[in-house]
């Protein structure tokens, strides 16, 4: 019996239920991914006329939409002083522009689903003379925002306060879009694996067979850079990010958004509890203490996020109810990559801590692509941009995916040991390097350390029980199938 997927709180352990595709397909567009960017983008096609089919490696929201805090905030994930630097006084306009675009549009539909959602204050903490170059842009930008005193019972003098960015109910909003989508004729196709795709046709494999999809276009929604270049998955790096959820007596918590700038940072926000079924609670909801991909964690990130949440809330009696991690992608300039790809495919990654917003807004750019309209932030978020500021973290990345591979040629002494239920871990049997785990039923699963992407060698993460790759972020569940990531295939059985 292998461990479950732990999702966000808004989602439970049961799976959707659509079927997997069971024959070849011919349609005008094949989105790739059933997570914010895939399911809007579908129903927004499908309302244009389009000819609309949705392919999903496991199930809906099982990606890193599954996995958020949804936290949704037209503030982009790199400062603003800092970004206003690098684009420009009319870039910062453009991205501000185009991450409320984004806002409003979940804001508007969120309503109209008539689903948990609430316009929200976002406060950040930080040191005041940072807080006051933040201030200046939106200021310049025409954003209600302020310098003032954070809500009781957080600690600090200052913070800064964007007031009207929003928070919702992710789970509810996915099934209003899926269902939106289905009746407007969107085939949604579950348990189906994109394994391949090439000159608008995708290789979709599923337990019933091996299928060819036809497609005048392709829509890649699935957060990482699927199918990308190496020059541009060295632009991209992904982290691993943890959240728990614990539940708080009603009324002694307040209703915001609210981050620090700590290095790992954190960030917290509110569910009410009513809509959870805990009508005398509320659930707060906090995350952070990120760390790339593949790297062990040095300490207890989920114990670390209790401690500082007691900081945080203090003398605030509280109990948890889940654990959970994701995985976010980051680019070399902290702006996201949308856009066509040379092979006339669109893709959307590099969403930072913004999934939500950027997600949203890459989903909306998508469907101008499809219906031959230019969108008006085709530019600024093209995959072909380039700027000397992304050198550090371009060299950084190649240095990372080099070591990583002489890692793995290189040979090194595993250890030959016992694993209990439930542990996994690289050891040599009988002379052969493999990534092992056992099983909670006691049964032992030997795969080839390699990951399927570009061979570098796989991690055992106790945390959240998968095999990760510190090369590229993929990472694969237990019994060695896909998470999340770049990778298309399984870890290979021994």
């Amino acid at each position: 019996m292998m461990p479950q997927d732990t999702l966000a709180i808004w989602f439970g352990n049961h799976p959707t239920s659509h079927p997997a595709l069971d024959r070849n397909l011919d349609i005008d567009v094949a989105v790739v991914g059933g997570g914010i960017m895939g399911l809007t983008a579908a129903m927004e096609l499908a309302k244009a006329g389009q000819k609309v089919a949705l392919f999903e490696r496991r199930h809906l929201g099982s990606g890193e939409t599954g996995h958020t805090t949804a936290h949704v905030t037209a503030r982009p994930e790199k400062p603003m002083a800092e970004l206003i630097k690098q684009v420009g006084t009319g870039g910062m306009t453009e991205i501000w522009q185009a991450m409320n675009s984004g806002l409003d549009y979940i804001s508007k539909h969120a309503t109209e689903f008539q689903i948990s959602v609430a316009r929200v204050d976002a406060w950040q903490m930080g040191r005041r003379r940072d807080l006051e170059s933040e201030l200046e842009v939106f200021q310049m930008l025409g954003a209600n925002a302020e310098i003032s005193k954070p809500p009781a019972p957080f600690s600090g003098k200052q913070a800064l306060c964007l007031f009207d960015q929003m928070r919702f109910d992710v789970a509810q909003y996915l099934r209003s879009l899926t269902e939106c989508a289905e009746k407007l004729g969107v085939q949604v196709f579950e348990k189906s694996a994109v394994t391949d795709s090439n000159d608008h046709q995708l290789e979709v494999q599923t337990a019933l067979g091996t299928w060819k999809v036809n497609a005048e276009k392709i829509i890649l929604a699935t957060g990482a850079a699927t199918f990308a270049s190496p020059i541009l998955l060295d632009r991209i790096r992904a982290d691993q990010t943890y959240a728990i959820a614990v539940a708080v007596a009603a009324g002694t918590a307040p209703d915001v958004l609210v981050e620090d700038d700590e290095n790992p940072y954190h960030y917290y926000r509110l569910e009410p509890g009513e809509s959870r079924g805990h009508p005398q609670e509320e659930i707060v909801i906090f995350g952070g203490e990120d760390h790339k991909t593949g790297q062990p964690a040095s300490v207890d990130r989920f114990d670390a996020l209790e401690q500082t949440l007691k900081h945080w809330l203090p003398n605030i009696d509280y109990r948890v109810m889940r654990r959970w991690t994701g995985e976010i992608w980051t680019s070399s300039d902290s702006l996201p990559l949308i856009g066509e790809d040379q092979k006339g495919r669109f893709f959307g990654t590099g969403f930072a801590g913004v999934g939500m917003t950027q997600g949203t807004l890459a989903a909306l750019m998508a469907v101008d692509w499809v219906l031959g309209k230019k969108s008006e932030w085709t530019d600024i978020f093209s995959p072909s941009r380039f700027s000397p500021s992304e050198i550090p973290g371009i060299v950084q990345q190649g240095i990372g995916f080099v070591s990583q591979i002489v890692k793995t040629v290189l040979p090194h002494k595993l250890p030959e040991e016992t694993l209990q239920a439930g542990e996994g871990a690289l050891v040599s049997i009988d002379g052969q390097q493999s990534a092992a785990y056992r099983d909670l039923s006691g049964t032992l699963h030997l795969f080839d350390p390699k990951c399927t992407h570009a061979g570098c060698e796989v991690h055992w993460n106790q945390a959240d029980s998968t095999w990760d790759c510190g090369c590229h972020g993929s990472r694969f569940t237990a019994d060695g199938e896909v998470r999340s990531g770049v990778a298309l295939k399984g870890l290979t059985p021994r």
